[in-house]
């Protein structure tokens, strides 16, 4: 449940969008730094939340998902990346778990659709 990771780790959490944000702002920027942010930042919210299957999941397959993650910063661009785990995140502390789920659901569909075009 979303709403439940609201508040907790509320520090945590906007620190990794912060370094994310300074290191999207780099010249050429370290995708692969900005990919292991981006899933930080999302196994965090899953685990704060009690779902404790998705970070396990994430973990295992850790090489995989940062490779994902790199390909999506790479198709956002580094700046609209962190902007989107910004709104991620407005929507989980507003207790908006709807508005966050359809974020998350509007960027996988459009990340799938062109991993598909690829």
């Amino acid at each position: 449940d979303l709403v439940r990771s609201r508040g907790l780790g509320d520090v945590y959490k906007r620190q990794i969008i912060r370094d994310f944000r300074q290191a999207a702002q780099q010249p050429r920027a370290d995708v692969d730094k900005l990919a292991e942010l981006a899933c930080s930042f999302h196994r965090y919210i899953c685990f704060k939340s009690g779902n404790n299957v998705v970070p396990l999941i994430v973990n295992g397959f850790h090489d995989v998902n940062i490779v994902l993650w790199a390909q999506w910063v790479r198709s956002v661009g580094p700046r609209a990346a962190g902007d989107v785990l910004e709104d991620f995140l407005y929507f989980v502390t507003q207790g908006d778990a709807e508005g966050a789920i359809a974020l998350f659901d509007t960027n996988t569909d459009e990340f799938v659709s062109r991993l598909v075009d690829v």
